[in-house]
């Protein structure tokens, strides 16, 4: 009897650590899209400073 339970607690524990990793790796395939948008807009916000900059120089005279 008791190898049975050992081996359901085994089992148990695996199940467990498969839940857990899989959440893990579910959670950073989200973080990594989100970082991803995030990044082309900042991208977007950069090419738009550089235009106002360079707008500001030809007005300054720059």
């Amino acid at each position: 009897m008791d190898n049975l339970n050992l081996g359901l607690k085994d089992f148990v524990f695996i199940i467990m650590q498969i839940v857990l990793i899989t959440t893990v790796v579910v959670t950073n395939k989200i973080h990594i899209g989100y970082l991803r948008r995030q990044n082309e807009g900042l991208k977007e916000c950069i090419k738009e400073m550089q235009k106002i900059i360079t707008e500001l120089r030809v007005k300054v005279g720059i």
